[in-house]
């Protein structure tokens, strides 16, 4: 039955949304429609100038190179058949109202602006059913209209009751959202959840969960590792119940067609997720330290304030915990495990990391190179050393098959440093994991073992890469700025289009990328057989950054134009690759 509801709701959502969000083409402030939606609605969504937003529409699609007769919002007007009365510099709003129980669905109800609402209902056929409210045929159905404030408020034809709560209703949400006012008002769309909402959402997905465990409690050991990641998620949406205000996601179309995604969440200050992002330091100058001006999948700087490596430590352990019989660890030393970390990470200011692109038959780690910045370098290697030697006594107790670990003193490129080697070979010989063997020897090589290499490149800068002796040495190099990925000019120039004050940086390239899956292809294809996907086009990088205090979190995706119209032109070439009959769209 819920699911049913759910399925009501959004072909509701769906077939007004088709009517009227058309319609509009120079919006108002977002303002006017925020005072409007009710106080206690869950969540909503916001389309703003909608005119100019489907003129950006427009021109993003014929940079991709896609035919369309007219424009999007002109094929909407045609279907819906309505035009009169409508105010064309309003907004459309969306919005999700808590049912009667508090079990209930949401339910929806949708916000049009209006000029003359009297004109508005003579685009439908109408039934009046009380003195301010209609019911009318729409193209795709009936619904419950209604004025209120100057916006035409729509409601599914049996909700009658919602729909006068509504009307009765003086709150508004305006308030609520106050400190995401002017972001709402700059997204040409965006979508926010109310921590109620949010709660409402972790509970259902938590009860889905427990509802899946039985088919996994007669697995076995693997259905036990399963059951046992559930109840780590479990344990993740629950944090995020309790501690999230409210979240919410945003989308502009930037003049030259770039887009760029904008997500926020606003946290309990006095939580436990507030309490990871206190006391955030600040990126370095060079970020890219350790990292060469070569070819790369992905590349991430950020910060590593003690809360957020507690948290990942943390989150490790629950993760081991999935695995009692793989790893052959008790609870209590996989505490001890994680409490070994986080000490060894003290002094910790952040980190970065990139994956290099490899040539085929190559492991996919083998250009991976990054870099810890640290309060003392040769205190760090210290550190380490203590932390490998104290696992080791650990593991080789509980005769884990973790044991056999060793860090050892090396010079690369006249720099102290370490060779730290786990040996997997054992964990990879039990029964559940040896299927994964191939698949570790295609990210590490053929030895079933995780070799890494740390040198302490300056004072505070400790540089790492993974099984290559000289490629820790191309990590030390790579420390100015002349020689890492600050000399290439379409990081820097991604670097400059992202927010200043970000705490976390990211850049990632598809050409690298597919050249990356390119490799690991080679590498899993039988003997004599060649798999080969199409050349991507260079292409600026597309960028992630983010920032985050106590009380607020901020993440920006930009997605650069060069890189919609390659992904456009892309993919009609991998389809025809994967399906050599296939007929591109166009």
């Amino acid at each position: 039955m819920e699911t049913m509801k759910t399925r009501m709701n959004v072909l509701f959502v769906l077939a007004v949304l088709c009517s009227f969000l058309a319609i509009g083409s120079m919006a108002e402030a977002a303002e006017s429609v925020l005072d409007v939606i009710p106080g206690d609605a869950l969540g909503f969504g916001v389309v703003n100038r909608l005119g100019a937003t489907d003129a950006k529409i427009v021109r993003l699609i014929e940079r991709m190179g896609i035919s369309f007769e007219g424009t999007p919002l002109e094929a909407i007007k045609r279907a819906a058949r309505a035009s009169k009365g409508l105010d064309d510099k309003g907004s459309v709003a969306v919005m999700f109202m808590p049912g009667p129980k508090s079990d209930d669905m949401p339910k929806p109800a949708i916000l049009v602006p209006v000029v003359d609402y009297n004109e508005f209902l003579e685009n439908f056929d109408t039934e009046k059913l009380t003195d301010e409210i209609q019911r009318v045929e729409l193209p795709n159905g009936q619904a419950l209209v209604a004025h209120k404030n100057g916006h035409a408020l729509l409601v599914q034809s049996g909700d009658q009751e919602l729909l006068e709560s509504i009307l009765a209703n003086e709150t508004s949400i305006a308030k609520q959202v106050a400190p995401w006012a002017a972001w709402i008002d700059e997204s040409d769309a965006s979508a926010v959840l109310t921590g109620r909402a949010i709660k409402m959402l972790a509970d259902t997905i938590s009860k889905k969960i427990d509802e899946m465990k039985p088919m996994f409690e007669t697995m076995g050991p693997q259905g036990e590792q399963a059951i046992a990641g559930f109840a780590m998620y479990q344990k993740a949406f629950a944090l995020m119940g309790r501690e999230v205000d409210m979240a919410g996601i945003g989308v502009v179309i930037e003049q030259d067609g770039s887009v760029r995604l904008t997500s926020l969440g606003r946290m309990d200050p006095d939580g436990t997720l507030a309490d990871s992002f206190k006391d955030v330091p600040a990126l370095p100058h060079n970020i890219w330290t350790g990292i060469p001006n070569e070819p790369f999948a992905f590349a991430a700087a950020g910060a590593m304030p003690k809360g957020l490596i507690e948290g990942l430590m943390e989150f490790s352990m629950n993760a081991m915990k999935g695995g009692p019989n793989i790893y052959q660890l008790d609870e209590a030393r996989m505490k001890q495990m994680t409490e070994m970390s986080v000490e060894m990470m003290k002094g910790v200011q952040g980190m970065s990391l990139a994956m290099g692109v490899v040539e085929k038959g190559q492991p996919l780690y083998l250009k991976t190179t990054g870099a810890y910045w640290v309060d003392d370098s040769e205190a760090f290697l210290k550190r380490y050393v203590e932390l490998i030697n104290s696992m080791t006594q650990l593991t080789d107790e509980a005769k884990s098959p973790l044991a056999n670990m060793t860090a050892v003193p090396v010079e690369i490129a006249g720099r102290n440093g370490l060779e730290v080697t786990i040996d997997l070979s054992a964990m990879y010989d039990q029964p559940e994991l040896a299927q994964f063997a191939p698949l570790f020897q295609a990210m590490f090589g053929p030895e079933i073992a995780m070799k890494t290499y740390l040198v302490a490149a300056d004072a505070k800068t400790i540089v790492l890469a993974y099984l290559d002796k000289d490629r820790a040495a191309d990590a030390v190099k790579a420390t100015g700025p002349s020689a890492n990925l600050d000399a290439s000019p379409a990081v820097a120039a991604m670097i400059r289009r992202l927010p200043t004050d970000a705490q976390w940086i990211g850049v990632w390239s598809p050409q690298g990328t597919i050249q990356l899956v390119q490799a690991m292809l080679a590498g899993f294809a039988p003997e004599g057989t060649d798999i080969s996907l199409p050349d991507f086009p260079e292409t600026p990088p597309v960028g992630f950054a983010m920032k985050a205090s106590p009380d607020e979190v901020r993440k920006e995706l930009l997605i650069p134009i060069e890189v919609i119209k390659a992904i456009s032109a892309y993919l009609p070439q991998l389809q025809q690759t994967m399906m050599p009959q296939a007929v591109p769209t166009h």
